[in-house]
């Protein structure tokens, strides 16, 4: 390629090339048209036959060509530093401009600043130099690293001040989850920003979204995300380019984001709309692929938020819209990664089809998804896509398990579970061993459905053995939440076996770890787990007879999910709230207090019944049985036979409606009990004929059930 003013023409006469072209892009000058150049050009490699090319250049070729050139970095095969080799003619310059993340530090510290030139001096690079050391030691020896920041000679500058405060929020994640340590450090990190150019501040800022999105110190997360829109509305303002656009949509889902993390669905859905309505603008300018796929992406994340509100037809449209651009993207570029973003829109389609009760449009998007990635391992073999493949046969699975066909989803997460172990021993990344516990639990779950207690012990100790040393490596939030995942399966089978004492222990010790999670984070999601930790010890006391600590545990549980649905309101934090009002209800009925049971029942009757009118899922359906069980069951107590038969009447209406839609061994499990609860009433008030047809049909029934269970 020729080396003068010329090499963009001649790029876009000669381009593609037959096997590899190798362009450096050492020249400050001429660097930023060969991209613009070959930005234009693009397509032409995402063809069949269009060749390999390479580019080399200094370290900030990555951000330029990510900023010049979005829609060639889009399709781009990988990006790659290499350091440790002979200075460059840019890279020898004595003073540093720029902090990226450290060469062996794993993921310990993510994030990457590039000074402006105007900030470029000898005392900014002793900053610099500062910072790298003190990096450097954060994978080993983060007390080292604090302690070297305290002893500079630069801290009392204020870029020192910026950039040593990410750090030392580094140090208190890393040391001990102090995720006030965090908080405090990156706050003054932002603070003091004011007075540096626009380009850095942005840096900066996204440099604090990712450091407290890892550590959960997500007040200084939406603190910096919205440092970084507000800069990006002001490019827009003044630019008004596409790229600067984007670049402000992009800051849009980072707000979203944070939004989601804290629960805040409304402020969730704000910015994702702002977004999506950005990135249809920008497909109507631009039409690239890049730009649809940005939608399609856009279009996922208002689907995430309309799914978690329990908007199904909402999610469903967004969902089903980028499925059909990510079709259209595979068509014209036919790349692995247009391929894997079809595998993933497939899922999101089946997901929520899943959410729905359709199975069999589940299965369908879910199959077509695994077909989609078990193609990609073939072409790749890559870590990445043999993880996809592990995730799309847990989805296949999951569909199996619903249906009741443990044979097949036992073979789907055995799967699974092979390719988890194949990828602990190549890559023995903590997120490696995460996926492993995952897959073990998976198939914990099968071997409990089936009665195998031993096979399912074994899986779900090595599980939580898993967990307790993630947590040993890590001590992130997200591990200790799944070291209390991991309590919880282990106590759920000593539950079964009748250990009580193991049930105890076990719950006991998830209660301790989710409590120390609300502390920390205070996130809905946190709150929601330390609900779930009190019912399952309710759980034990109640087996115990103890009911006055399982009325304790049930009713401060309660009290967290009325919070959560003042907070929140959504769907699953409604349904969480009829659940522990049975649990209240249980207890009342234990101790002969019918008017307080009766009480608990009929308000999570009133919701269970919202949550028909709202989602009219399977399962929604289901509770709404369960809930007309339990008032019926008050009323047969108190002799009131008239409500107790209108209440099983109705409960058994639903379950035989959900036996012929779904077919499951669990919709003939509650067939067979809602048979059984309305032959007693009819037959106490006379109706022996009627009895003994229900009681008839009940034991035809589980006769079925039996074999079923028997064969699986």
């Amino acid at each position: 390629m020729p080396e003068d003013d010329s090499a963009a023409p001649w790029l876009r006469r000669h381009l593609p090339q037959r096997g590899i072209l190798w362009v450096e892009l050492w020249d400050n000058a001429a660097r930023i048209a060969v991209l613009h150049v070959l930005n234009e050009v693009r397509i032409r490699f995402a063809r069949s036959g269009g060749g390999c090319l390479v580019l080399c250049g200094p370290f900030h070729l990555l951000e330029e060509a990510a900023r010049e050139a979005a829609d060639l970095w889009s399709i781009r095969s990988f990006a790659h530093a290499v350091r440790g080799v002979v200075p460059t003619r840019i890279e020898a310059v004595p003073e540093r401009t720029g902090v990226s993340p450290s060469p062996d530090d794993g993921d310990r510290s993510i994030w990457r600043v590039t000074l402006p030139d105007e900030m470029r001096d000898e005392r900014a690079a002793a900053v610099l130099r500062d910072v790298d050391r003190a990096r450097a030691l954060l994978p080993s020896d983060p007390v080292r690293a604090r302690r070297f920041l305290d002893g500079s000679k630069n801290a009392d500058s204020e870029l020192a001040r910026v950039l040593f405060g990410l750090v030392r929020a580094e140090v208190g994640g890393l040391l001990n989850n102090d995720v006030v340590a965090v908080e405090a450090n990156l706050s003054s990190a932002l603070k003091h920003l004011a007075g540096f150019p626009s380009d850095f501040q942005v840096q900066v800022a996204d440099a604090v979204l990712s450091i407290g999105e890892r550590f959960g110190a997500y007040d200084a997360a939406a603190a910096a995300a919205k440092e970084s829109l507000g800069v990006r509305r002001g490019l827009v303002d003044v630019l008004g380019t596409p790229e600067s656009r984007r670049d402000l949509s992009v800051s849009l889902d980072n707000v979203g984001r944070v939004a989601r993390a804290r629960g805040e669905w409304g402020g969730a859905a704000e910015s994702y709309e702002e977004s999506l309505q950005i990135f249809r603008g920008l497909v109507d300018v631009l039409g690239t692929p890049e730009s649809r796929r940005d939608l399609s992406v856009s279009l996922d994340n208002v689907g995430r938020v309309a799914e978690i509100r329990g908007d199904w037809g909402g999610a469903a449209e967004s969902y089903e819209e980028s499925l059909q651009i990510s079709r259209g993207l595979v068509d014209v570029l036919g790349t692995p990664e247009s391929r894997r973003d079809l595998s993933v829109s497939l899922n999101n389609v089946g997901r929520v089809a899943q959410a729905r009760g359709d199975w069999d449009a589940a299965g369908r998007a879910y199959g077509e998804s695994l077909g989609v990635r078990r193609g990609l391992v073939d072409v790749l073999g890559t870590p990445e896509s043999r993880r996809d493949l592990s995730v799309s046969l847990d989805n296949v699975g999951r569909v199996a398990e619903i249906r009741g066909d443990w044979g097949g989803a036992a073979e789907s997460y055995e799967e699974s579970l092979q390719i988890s172990r194949g990828l602990v021993d190549v890559l023995g990344t903590p997120e490696s061993r995460r996926d492993l516990s995952v897959s073990l639990d998976n198939v914990g779950r099968v071997a409990e459905i089936r009665g195998d207690w031993g096979g399912a012990a074994e899986s779900y100790e090595e599980s939580l053995q898993i967990s307790r040393g993630l947590v040993d490596v890590l001590g992130t939030p997200e591990s200790r939440r799944d070291l209390s995942v991991s309590l919880n399966n282990v106590g759920r089978v000593a539950q079964a076996r009748g250990d009580w004492d193991a049930a105890g222990r076990a719950y006991g010790e998830s209660l301790g770890v989710r409590r120390g999670l609300v502390d920390v984070l205070g996130t809905p999601e946190s709150r929601r787990d330390l609900s779930v930790s009190l019912n399952n010890v309710g759980r034990v006391a109640q087996a115990r007879g103890d009911w006055d600590a399982a009325g304790r545990a049930y009713g401060e549980s309660l009290g967290v999910r009325r919070g959560l649905v003042d907070v929140l309101g959504t769907p699953e934090s409604r349904r969480d709230l009829s659940v522990s009002l049975d649990n209240v209800g249980r207890v009342a009925q234990a101790r002969g207090d019918w008017g307080g049971a009766a009480e608990s029942y009929e308000e999570s009757l009133q919701i269970s019944r919202g949550l028909v009118d709202v989602l009219g899922t399977p399962e929604s359906r289901r509770d709404l049985s369960v809930s007309l069980d339990n008032v019926g069951r008050v009323a047969q107590a108190r002799g009131d036979w008239d409500a107790a038969e209108q209440a099983y009447e109705e409960s058994l209406e639903i379950t035989l409606e959900l036996m012929d839609s779904l077919g499951t061994s669990e919709s003939l499990h509650d067939l067979v009990i809602s048979l059984d609860n309305l032959a007693g009433v009819v037959e106490r008030r006379g109706d022996a004929r009627r009895a003994g047809t229900l009681r008839a049909a009940r034991d035809h029934l589980a006769k079925i059930l039996n074999s079923r269970q028997a064969e699986d």
